[in-house]
Parts: structure tokens; C-alpha cells; sequence
């Protein structure tokens, strides 16, 4: 048998680098024998010692019945005497900034305040027209309140059809419909029939419902007379004796018919005014119908901007339609020498957009004169953009590869688009007037574009250089300044110019 580790010499122990304290030659106390620091008597007496924390009996389990009971009584302790939520103690830092905010609130200017109106909890927000607060009461109930700030600018006036609402005493009559019949100045409030029987109601309790005014258009609807149910009128006048309104019907004369068998009709290019607008800022404002959306009309305010609004948000203004107002025009002034570079651009814009599915893809019609569809081909056949050019010979052989398929820019003329026949050309939404022709001819191109496709509209580009007749650049701000469209600022300035000679290239008249 070996030795033990412990009992090596000291020489062999620090050789190997053995640490015993029990070895008493490493420690220099050679012949004492190993020093034992506790016995075993020691350790017996140590076991036997009684434990200072005695061990708690084993708990036995409970059923479910008694802790649904548990649960139970701790519910209604909660109800009963809620728990007090005790919040953390804030940092320095924390408290430093709860200081600083208040002290800001407590600076507020009363101006700032003005400034920031909060509405009211019991205003409502459903695009409805309300001329004040909800709580208004009718007749002479002997309380005066306050009004709230009006959500419409519409000037009431006799002949309108309205709707009773936020009435106290008489409940019975909110959501009524009723016409004006006159303003009671003494009593500061309007005489409305209902039923028969007049009653002054105040302006806060009606709600309009249809903008009746003189030469507004309209549709006739809910009478008994089946012939006139459906036909289009125009009012004239308000018959304040008889609470009628006196309209135009077509094929049958004029008519007295009330309010509430009249319809506003709204057609695309018709100038109306905004009104009755939770946005104040945009009360009576113009703008031009376009489309009819879902319940709204889609309309183009002055700037190019759109909205789609209520009819009741609109009162006609004129009669006279936009010519073509569903089409975005485009009126560019340029240089000659700029007209191929800014077409390239638009073109790659387009196939730009198509590509990541910004617009369906379409066909585009370039109509340029017969000088200069060579060049404007030649300078997109360089810019690798596929084009066809459509003359007075051969339309049938030029036309079968204009397809979405194929290619979609062709480059024509007037004379050979108007002999081709517009309507077999379909999937048209972009045109682009290269050399820029007379009046005529440039309302003629918007109704080619306005027809092509399933729905009007569509976009148009017009080149007006310098060489443009002051007519034709005054006709342009007088059709842009009625479709809402800005005009150029240099636009502007050529058609305050002197009148120039007119070359025959701009008294081109295009074949029936």
C-alpha cells in the first residue's frame, strides 16, 4: 500500500504543491501526529442539539367547494371595502417634472385657451347640418341659454325644406320635416306648418334637409301622379301664400309643388357652394361637381383639391355646367425646344406608376400636327418608348397593334382620328396635346378622352408655347378657372397679351 498524500515529506509536498494543515511536516511540527479539530463525541452532541425552528405539521388539502367559498368571501371583502392602492414612492427626478408640468399649466394664457376649443359631450359629429346646441328649446318656453358655436353658415331662407330636432316640451315633433314659410322678427324665430297648424320654432331646432333656392335644379318625387313622379324641373319662385314652390317641369309647364316632392338634383359640372361644414373654413367655398360616390358627390374645390360631401353640403349656384369637369387638365407652358424632353417624362411617369400598381394600365393618345409626328417619333424611338403614328391613309393596318398588349402611345392627327371613329378606340385615359389647337378642336379632344373609357374622366396634358394665340390662351383660363384646375402664372400672362397674327395651322377645323 501507497502512502497518503498528507503524509509525504515536506520536500515531496512542495514539489508537488500539496496543501495540507493537517500534515505537520509541511508545517514544521514534525512528530506531534495529525491534529483532529473536532471529535467524534463532538459531532454526536452537535446532532443531538434541539432544532430552533420547529417544522409545521403538514397541511391537509382542501377541496374545491371550499376554495370557491374562499374565493367568494374575498370578492365581497373587495366590493365592500376596496383595497387602497398604495403608489410608488417617485424619484427626485420624477417629482422634479410633476412640479415643472403643473407650474406650465398654471402659465397658460387665457388666449391659449380661446384658441383651442374643446366641443361639448352632447354635440354631435354625423355630418348633420345644426345650426346650434341640441338643447334649444321650442316656442316661448321662458329660458334663454347660451348658444354653442354654429356648425353651418346657411342662410335660411323661406321654402326650405327642414327637420325638427332637440325639442323638449314637444317631443313628438322631433324628426319632422317641414318648409319655412317666414321669420317671425318680433318673436326671432321661424314660422314652420306642420300639419296644418303654424308654429315659431327657434333656428337652433331645425336642421335642414334640402337647399331650396330660386333656379335650383330638382326631381319630383313621391306624388300620386305617376307622369310627373321622376321628371326634372327647375324652381322659380317661393309662393309664400299657398306654401308652395313654383317649378318648371319638363313637358308639363310650370308647377306648385311642395317642398317635400322636390329633390335637389346634382349633375357632373354643375357650380355649387359648400355650406353647413363642421369645418368652418370651408363654408362657402366653390367648387364643381364631378361624380356621384356612394351616397356623396365628388367635388373639385378651388386649387385642384377634392372632396367628397352630402348633397345637403351643397347649393347650386349656377345652372351652367363645366364642360367635361370629371377630366384633370393639365396646362403646361413650355418652350418648343422643351415639348419632346417634358412628353418623354410624362410617359416614363406613366409607365412608372402602371408598373407598381399606382394605376391600371392604359392607352395614351399624342395628337401632334402633321409636321410633327415625324420628329416626336423619331425622338421617342431613341428613348426606346414604342409608338404608333396613325395619318389620313391606312388607320385600319395602323390600329391593330394599339392595344394594352401591344403598343400603348399613339401619335395622330385630328383629321385621321375623327375619320377613324373615336368610339372604336376604347381603354383611352391619358392624352396629351403636342402642338395645342384652336378652342374648338381642344374641347372636341377632352370629349374624345371624357367617352373613351368605362367611367368619364381621364387625365390631359396641353403644350402652350409662345406662338399660342392670346384667344386660345384666355379660353383655356376661363375653362380651367371653371373646373377649379390652377392655371399657370405664365399662362395667365399670355392671354393678357396683344393679339397676334393667327398661322392657318390654328384654324384647322376637324372632319364630321
Amino acid at each position: 500500500m501507497g502512502r497518503k498524500a498528507n503524509n509525504l515529506p515536506a520536500r515531496l509536498a512542495r514539489k508537488k504543491k500539496i496543501k495540507d494543515k493537517n500534515n505537520l511536516q509541511i508545517q514544521g511540527r514534525a512528530g506531534l501526529g495529525r491534529r483532529r479539530e473536532k471529535g467524534r463525541s463532538e459531532r454526536q452532541k452537535q446532532r443531538q442539539k434541539p432544532r430552533e425552528k420547529p417544522v409545521d405539521p403538514p397541511v391537509a388539502q382542501l377541496s374545491y367547494v371550499e376554495l370557491a367559498k374562499q374565493q367568494e368571501q374575498k370578492a365581497e371583502a373587495a366590493t365592500t371595502q376596496p383595497s387602497q392602492v398604495v403608489q410608488a414612492p417617485q424619484s427626485k427626478k420624477a417629482r422634479r417634472k410633476q412640479r415643472k408640468r403643473t407650474q406650465q399649466e398654471a402659465e397658460r394664457s387665457e388666449t391659449w385657451e380661446n384658441s383651442h376649443v374643446i366641443p361639448k359631450a352632447d354635440l354631435k359629429r354625423d355630418d348633420t347640418l345644426y345650426f346650434g346646441e341640441d338643447r334649444a328649446q321650442e316656442g316661448n318656453d321662458g329660458e334663454e341659454k347660451g348658444p354653442l358655436p354654429k356648425a353651418s353658415a346657411i342662410e335660411l331662407s323661406p321654402g326650405m325644406l327642414v327637420r325638427i330636432a332637440g325639442l323638449k316640451n314637444m317631443t313628438t315633433l322631433n324628426g319632422e320635416t317641414c318648409t319655412l314659410q317666414s321669420w317671425n322678427v318680433a318673436a326671432e324665430r321661424w314660422s314652420v306648418r306642420i300639419e296644418g297648424n303654424d308654429k315659431l320654432l327657434k333656428k337652433e331646432n331645425l336642421e335642414v334637409k334640402a337647399l331650396l333656392r330660386p333656379h335650383t335644379p330638382v326631381r319630383l318625387i313621391g306624388l300620386r301622379m305617376q307622369e310627373l313622379n321622376g321628371k326634372n324641373g327647375l324652381c322659380r319662385e317661393w309662393k309664400a301664400e299657398k306654401s308652395r314652390w313654383l317649378v318648371a317641369v319638363e313637358g308639363h309647364g310650370d308647377v306648385l309643388m311642395k317642398a317635400e316632392n322636390l329633390e335637389v338634383l346634382l349633375k357632373p359640372g354643375l357650380q355649387v357652394q359648400l355650406c353647413g361644414l363642421q369645418t368652418s373654413e370651408l363654408n362657402g367655398a366653390e367648387a364643381v361637381c364631378l361624380a356621384p360616390l356612394q351616397g356623396r358627390w365628388r367635388v373639385r374645390l378651388e386649387g385642384g383639391a377634392e372632396k367628397a360631401l352630402r348633397p345637403e353640403n351643397l347649393a347650386v349656384l349656377s345652372q351652367e355646367a363645366t364642360f367635361c369637369p370629371a377630366v384633370t387638365q393639365h396646362v403646361e407652358v413650355l418652350e418648343a425646344e422643351e415639348k419632346p424632353s417634358r412628353l418623354l417624362r410624362i410617359l416614363r411617369d406613366v409607365q412608372e406608376a402602371e408598373r407598381k400598381g399606382l394605376v391600371q394600365r392604359s392607352l395614351t393618345l399624342v395628337f401632334c400636327l402633321e409636321a410633327s409626328i415625324a420628329p416626336v417619333s423619331l425622338a421617342l424611338g431613341q428613348r426606346q418608348v414604342a409608338c404608333l403614328k396613325l395619318t389620313a391613309s391606312n388607320q385600319q393596318e395602323r390600329l391593330k397593334g394599339f392595344h394594352l398588349d401591344g403598343k400603348r402611345v399613339l401619335l395622330c392627327t385630328d383629321e385621321a382620328l375623327s375619320a377613324y371613329g373615336a368610339s372604336s378606340i376604347p381603354e383611352v385615359a391619358r392624352a396629351v396635346s403636342y402642338d395645342l389647337p384652336d378652342l374648338q378642336c381642344h374641347r372636341k379632344r377632352l370629349e374624345r378622352l371624357n367617352k373613351s373609357g368605362e367611367e368619364p374622366g381621364g387625365c390631359y396634358h396641353a403644350f402652350v408655347t409662345d406662338q399660342v394665340p392670346a384667344e386660345v390662351c384666355r379660353g383655356l383660363c376661363e375653362m380651367l378657372q371653371a373646373a377649379r384646375i390652377p392655371i399657370h402664372p405664365r399662362l395667365k400672362e399670355l392671354s393678357t397679351r396683344e393679339a397676334l397674327s393667327v398661322p392657318n395651322c390654328w384654324k384647322f377645323e376637324p372632319a364630321t
